[in-house]
C-alpha cells in the first residue's frame, strides 16, 4: 500500500511538471501565432504550422522506432482526438486573430473546468465539492469577461468557448488511447490530421506567400506547440 501510494505520488508529480511545461510552451506558441495572425488566412497558418509539426514528429517517430507501434493507436479514441485537435485549432486561431490575447486566454481557462466536469461524467472520476466550487467560481469569472448580451464583438468569445469544448474532447480521448502508444506517434498522426484539414479548405481561402519573418514565427510556434502537445499527452 505504501509503495503503491509513493509510486502514485511520483507519477502525479511527473504529470504536474509535464503539464506545467506544456502550458508554458502553449503560451509561447500562441503568442507567436497571434503575431502571425494578421497577414495570412487561418487555414494557411494552420497548414504551415501543422506541416512543420508533422515533419518533425515523423522524424522523431522514425528515429525512436515509434512507427512500429501504429497498431496500438489506430482506433476510435485516436480519431476522436484528431477531430478535437482539428476543431480546437481552427476555433482558437480564428478567435486569436479577432480577440485580445488576454481575453481569449482567460476564456480558455474554462478548459480545466470542462475537464473536471467531463472526468466526473464520462470517466467516473471522483470530484469533491472543493473542485466543483473552484469550477463554479472560474465559470463566473469567464462570464464576466464574455459579458453575455454585450457588444457584438463578443460573439467571438463563443468561438473561444467552442475551443474549450473541442480541447476537452481531444484531452479526454487521449486518456483512452493505448498507453503503449508513444506520445510522438500520437502527435504525428494528430498533427497530420490538422494539416490535411487545413489543406482541404485551401480552395476557399486566399492563400498568399509568407515572408521569411513570418515563417520564423510559425516555425517557433510549431516547436512550442509540439513540445506542449507532447507534455500534455504524457501528463
Amino acid at each position: 500500500g505504501g509503495g503503491m501510494g509513493a509510486a502514485t505520488a511520483a507519477a502525479n508529480l511527473k504529470a504536474i511538471l509535464a503539464l506545467t511545461a506544456a502550458m508554458a510552451s502553449f503560451g509561447c506558441g500562441d503568442t507567436l501565432m497571434k503575431l502571425a495572425s494578421t497577414s495570412l488566412p487561418t487555414s494557411e497558418l494552420l497548414f504551415i504550422r501543422g506541416s512543420i509539426i508533422t515533419i518533425v514528429a515523423l522524424i522523431g517517430a522514425t528515429i525512436t522506432g515509434a512507427l512500429r507501434e501504429l497498431r496500438h493507436v489506430w482506433h476510435r479514441p485516436l480519431a476522436l482526438r484528431v477531430v478535437g485537435d482539428v476543431s480546437s485549432g481552427w476555433f482558437f486561431q480564428s478567435a486569436l486573430a479577432r480577440l485580445p490575447y488576454a481575453d481569449l486566454t482567460a476564456i480558455t481557462q474554462l478548459g480545466p473546468m470542462a475537464i473536471t466536469a467531463a472526468s466526473a461524467l464520462f470517466l467516473g472520476e471522483r470530484v469533491g465539492w472543493r473542485r466543483w466550487t473552484a469550477t463554479a467560481v472560474g465559470l463566473i469569472g469567464v462570464l464576466i469577461i464574455i459579458r453575455p448580451g454585450g457588444a457584438s464583438s463578443n460573439w467571438w468569445a463563443l468561438v473561444g468557448i467552442a475551443t474549450v469544448l473541442c480541447t476537452a474532447l481531444r484531452d479526454l480521448s487521449t486518456r483512452f488511447i493505448d498507453r503503449r502508444a508513444p506520445a510522438i506517434l500520437i502527435m504525428f498522426l494528430s498533427a497530420g490530421g490538422v494539416t490535411l484539414a487545413a489543406l482541404a479548405v485551401a480552395p476557399f481561402s486566399n492563400w498568399g506567400l509568407p515572408t521569411g519573418l513570418l515563417m520564423l514565427k510559425l516555425a517557433g510556434a510549431s516547436i512550442f506547440s509540439l513540445l506542449g502537445q507532447l507534455g500534455l499527452i504524457l501528463a
